[in-house]
């Protein structure tokens, strides 16, 4: 340049002109030629398919980002970068190694700007990246090769560790925080949940993604046979690792909503099963809600229900993540099913469901967390649901209630007996009648649990007590468990306790009546005819001559009973009673007792037709003196 510059003296003003125009050109024009060829070096490498020479052609950072799989051509193809003559445009020396070429590319005149780069090892100008002016729903944006390619290189490395890599692989290719919820699971629940989100996938050689980028984080979907599948990516020290998948599928039983989910609801479960199965309630209560636990499983003896342990076979296993984008036009529904999951075992002989719900955090400090608040068993041959709850509930209700029979506890035994239960038996019972009511079937003894069924909302727990197998009756009223009955083994008379206690009831009732001379109570427990005949027409009890009270306290032998009429005998063939009851508004009254003094016919007397005869004959309170007995008095 110098010696251009030095023209000699005698030469005209405009030699001297034309001298140094051309030494500027010359000079300019070696620098373009540089660029020029650094470019089209690149260009014609990735015309031909040479992956080698695109290596040479490009600086060490872009080969780590953009071409370190052999598949790195086949992505670069779908950035579809423009071809043919290169003009260049200006050149902008960003420092000695870098400069920024911004050139046309063919007919259209395209505008792209390359970064080149010195290598400091061949002091050859490589490529060191290029700009993409991009233009999406009206925005215009300027996009790294690299960083696409990165993205999509980043993608297939995850496609491919997650289809054929091990545990190490699949941990390497995602965030720390995606990492912490897929690294508790078992070894054959993490290669389940790899392969139920992308190892049954055709995404095919040539990926097919639509991408958006922002500074730190990508969205990309790739088409797949069952619909898309939706990545979420963030940049972390250079390099797109994956933070959450998404499988988006025609059919919602192939839906993934989110994996990160699933991993935790995977967690969850298996690790309440081995919970479980070694009976570690602590451990229980940090994995169940509090009702459930508090509920169900702390009192239980966890020994009386068998569930598998926590190494279930994956293959039995179907997980169902909440997705509030299930088709529902409920918002509140989608809500709510937004939060719950089931994971379902699939066993030869029954069918676990394991219910989880999603507890939001507090603050940023702690995490959202899945607990079960329910399992279900299916039995498949008797197509039973059984509620874990329900279970233990019931076990807990039947040691209680048999506790309260022992010891004749009015109030418990009221407090958690049916509303049918309550009418008809405990609502009009007093202590001092229960201390007389027929218990002789069930012993003071713990219950041992037998088995439990379940027929909707009707739970049968059938017991050994003492010497007696005995079935509690439970009832469900609106998530409250309560007693219906208790099932005796017994001869002659109903197996109901329930029947037997409202059959005793007004015999029991008109006992005390005649004992503490209560018209009125005699009045109530008896028949329109009774006291049509005798009680209305007498101002007191007239005096029969027999101790009825003592009969009725006779031990019961047998109860014959149709819809609105029972017998019960009381009693033997020498001393007894046979009380006849009928149903009137809804209750049960007496309408007749046979007292039996001796096993001859004229032994047999018909208390209401006796009483009648007596007021008929000799008034209230009169009768032949060597007949006269006291009421109340011993034979």
């Amino acid at each position: 340049m110098r010696g251009c510059l030095s023209a000699p003296r005698h030469c005209g003003s405009n030699a001297c002109w034309l001298a140094l125009c051309l030494g500027w050109l010359s000079v300019s024009g070696c620098a373009n030629v540089v660029e020029t060829r650094t470019i089209e070096l690149f260009s014609k490498a990735l015309e031909s398919g040479d992956l080698q020479k695109l290596k040479n052609a490009t600086s060490e950072r872009f080969e780590e980002r953009a071409l370190r799989q052999d598949v790195a051509l086949d992505d670069l193809k779908l950035l579809r970068l423009p071809t043919g003559d290169l003009e260049i445009d200006k050149v902008e020396e960003v420092s000695p190694t870098v400069k920024r070429v911004t050139v046309m590319v063919g007919e259209s005149k395209q505008k792209l700007k390359y970064q080149l780069k010195l290598d400091p090892q061949t002091k050859k100008w490589v490529v060191d990246d290029i700009y993409l002016k991009q233009k999406k729903e009206g925005v215009t944006a300027t996009k790294s090769v690299t960083e696409q390619m990165d993205l999509l290189l980043s993608v297939r490395e995850f496609l491919d560790a997650w289809k054929d890599g091990d545990r190490d692989d699949v941990l390497r290719t995602v965030t720390p925080e995606f990492a912490e919820a897929l690294r508790p699971l078992p070894p054959a629940y993490l290669n389940r949940l790899t392969q139920q989100v992308v190892g049954k996938q055709k995404t095919g050689k040539r990926l097919q993604p639509r991408a958006q980028l922002d500074e730190n984080t990508a969205h990309i979907r790739l088409p797949i046979a069952v619909g898309e599948l939706w990545l979420t990516a963030k940049r972390a020290d250079g390099h797109w690792l994956v933070d959450e998948v998404e499988v988006n599928s025609r059919e919602e039983k192939e839906a993934v909503p989110s994996t990160r989910q699933l991993a935790q609801v995977t967690h969850a479960a298996t690790a309440f099963l081995a919970a479980y199965h070694v009976g570690d309630k602590p451990r229980l209560q940090s994995l169940c809600t509090p009702k459930f636990f508090s509920g169900s499983l702390a009192p239980a003896n966890l020994s009386h229900v068998t569930l598998p342990n926590g190494d279930v076979p994956a293959d039995s296993v179907q997980i169902h993540v909440a997705w509030q984008g299930l088709s529902t036009t409920d918002a509140q529904e989608a809500q709510l099913r937004g939060k719950h999951s089931d994971f379902v075992v699939e066993g030869p002989n029954e069918v676990l469901k394991l219910s989880l719900l999603r507890e939001e955090a507090d603050d940023s400090d702690h995490k959202a967390k899945y607990l079960i608040e329910e399992v279900t068993l299916y039995e498949l041959e008797s197509r039973q649901e059984k509620r874990l709850s329900a279970l233990f509930t019931a076990h807990a209700l039947v040691q209680i209630y048999a506790e309260a029979l022992a010891s004749r506890d009015v109030d418990t035994l009221r407090s958690n007996a049916s509303p049918d239960f309550e009418r008809r038996v405990w609502r009009s019972l007093h202590p001092g009648t229960l201390d007389k009511m027929p218990f002789h079937e069930i012993e003071d003894a713990v219950p041992k649990i037998q088995s439990t069924v379940f027929n909707g909302s009707l739970t049968e727990v059938t017991v050994t007590q003492g010497s007696r197998a005995l079935t509690y009756m439970l009832q469900d009223r609106q998530g409250e468990l309560l007693v219906d009955d208790v099932l005796m083994p017994t001869i002659g008379r109903p197996s109901s306790l329930k029947a037997t206690l409202e059959l005793m009831l007004p015999v029991l009732d008109f006992a005390d009546g005649v004992r503490l001379g209560q018209l009125d109570a005699l009045q109530r427990h008896s028949s329109r005819d009774f006291n049509r005949l005798v009680w209305h027409v007498a101002p007191k009890i007239p005096n029969s001559g027999f101790d009825i009270a003592q009969h009725l306290q006779a031990p019961l032998v047998s109860i014959e009973q149709s819809d609105d009429r029972a017998v019960l005998v009381l009693g033997n063939d020498n001393f007894g009673v046979h009380v006849t009851l009928i149903r009137e508004s809804g209750r049960f009254v007496v309408d007749e007792l046979l007292l039996i003094t001796g096993t001859m016919l004229r032994d047999h007397v018909e208390l209401k037709r006796h009483l009648r005869m007596l007021i008929a004959t000799y008034g209230v309170g009169k009768q032949p003196r060597e007949e006269i007995k006291q009421v109340g008095g011993q034979r």
